[in-house]
């Protein structure tokens, strides 16, 4: 398989956090390669999409934070969608898990009749 170059193409970064999750984080396009194993990039703004820094990029950072790169245009922006789509689910589920516990752990009360008697245990 021949190397391509990276150039032209479009990302988005993947910094790992301290909790380990790996929320996306920069979007843009690879410019060009000033020095081997050195890219500029544009960073696009995320509300419009819009040009807004270059960043000079090593190499090992993009494998380092898991970029991602497409070829096509309309191929980035429908990632894009789907990245966000399972950020702001990922977000859902840590703020359900601050607010109502993990549940492994936790304490349930559970009622079990029998007869006129009631247990209390908890759950395993």
């Amino acid at each position: 398989m021949k190397a391509q170059s990276l150039i032209g193409k479009f990302f988005f970064s993947f910094p790992e956090k301290e909790d380990g999750s790996r929320p996306l984080s920069w979007q843009g396009q690879v410019i060009s390669r000033p020095l081997p194993g050195v890219y500029l990039v544009q960073i696009n703004e995320w509300l419009f999409g819009t040009p807004s820094d270059q960043m000079v990029v090593p190499l090992q950072q993009m494998v380092d934070e898991q970029w991602t790169f497409y070829d096509d245009h309309d191929d980035w922006v429908k990632a894009g969608e789907r990245h966000l789509r399972r950020d702001e689910a990922v977000e859902r589920e840590r703020e359900h898990r601050e607010r109502f516990g993990s549940g492994e752990g936790a304490v349930v009360r559970m009622q079990t009749v029998r007869g006129s008697e009631v247990e209390e245990g908890e759950a395993a």
